[in-house]
């Protein structure tokens, strides 16, 4: 999966740790952490794919802390 970082603003953590069940709202989120750890690694290039699989871990992570089911994680 390729990430456009450039084309993406950035969100406050607050933004990304909400959820509204849907699999467009996870991805999304994913794509904003990653874009925010892009942000914080001093926008290093060629690091996009450990950004974002970093974001999914977090986002993942957080998402079944919350009880969100299996059916709605974009994989």
């Amino acid at each position: 999966m390729s990430v456009n970082v450039r084309s993406t603003r950035q969100i406050p953590r607050s933004a990304i740790n909400r959820s509204s069940r849907t699999p467009g709202t996870t991805e999304e989120a994913i794509r904003r952490r990653a874009y925010q750890l892009y942000v914080e690694g001093g926008r290093r290039e060629g690091h996009a794919r450990e950004d974002w699989l970093q974001a999914e871990r977090e986002v993942l992570t957080a998402a079944s802390r919350r009880g969100i089911h299996e059916d709605f994680i974009v994989h």
